[in-house]
């Protein structure tokens, strides 16, 4: 029995599959790269996370799409499904095993993706 599961998606595609995203505003010093992890704050408004707060685990989504730097910028955020692991940015790091169980914890599951020639 194979330990894996093949599927065919699109060329960077970032979601992949029953994925759950939700409208909000975004508040961010600079433009925010599609993949990047966020985080919810006290005013229930979006903002970029940093390895701390994803530690913290609560409140955890992803970054649909590029979204310019500004304050109260209308987002969409994937907030639980699976996304491609190789997109997803802690801070503009890769994420790390640590990082990834955690958002797996919010309901977010990171998986790699690997491109297979025909």
């Amino acid at each position: 029995m194979a330990n894996f599961e093949k599927t065919q998606y699109g060329e960077g595609s970032l979601r992949l599959g029953n994925n759950e995203a939700e409208s909000g505003t975004l508040t961010a010093a600079v433009d925010v790269e599609r993949g990047t992890v966020l985080v919810r704050d006290s005013g229930k408004k979006w903002k970029v996370a940093d390895a701390a707060a994803v530690v913290a685990g609560a409140g955890l989504g992803v970054a649909i799409a590029t979204v310019e730097a500004g304050t109260d910028v209308p987002c969409d955020v994937c907030v639980s499904g699976r996304l491609n692991r190789e997109l997803l940015k802690v801070d503009g790091a890769a994420l790390t095993d640590e990082q990834s169980d955690i958002l797996r914890g919010q309901g977010i599951l990171a998986l790699s993706v690997t491109e297979i020639g025909e």
